[in-house]
């Protein structure tokens, strides 16, 4: 119900947005609400499990000190462009952070940034 949460959470209105018909929506059982201040990604689908699904990733052809960090969501790779959304998520800088080589880095699609906090 808040377009700032999507936003927070690496998604894009409308893109990230798959429409279905009510009959669809009315046979998805309801789960619990998520709070907005919650700052734990709401799980992906199963449909987009992936090796790096809900993971940071950075691509091993970088150059030193400009190693930039990306959150792959639903199958996109989304560059994070402030690392105050990675630790409010309870990830570790940089522990969490898993190195793929370049040829399936390039392979993930990629997506809008996911912008500084406020």
């Amino acid at each position: 119900m808040d377009g700032d949460w999507l936003k927070a959470n690496g998604f894009r209105w409308p893109q990230d947005v798959t429409f279905i018909s009510d009959s669809e929506l009315m046979a998805i059982p309801v789960g619990p609400p998520i709070e907005p201040s919650l700052t734990e990604l709401p799980p992906s689908p199963p449909s987009y499990r992936s090796r790096y699904e809900r993971r940071l990733i950075r691509s091993d052809d970088t150059v030193s000190g400009d190693a930039k960090i990306y959150v792959v969501l639903r199958g996109v790779k989304h560059r994070v462009m402030d690392s105050r959304w990675i630790v409010l998520r309870g990830f570790k800088l940089p522990a969490d952070v898993e190195v793929v080589p370049r040829r399936e880095f390039e392979a993930i699609p990629s997506g809008e940034a996911i912008p500084p906090a406020p």
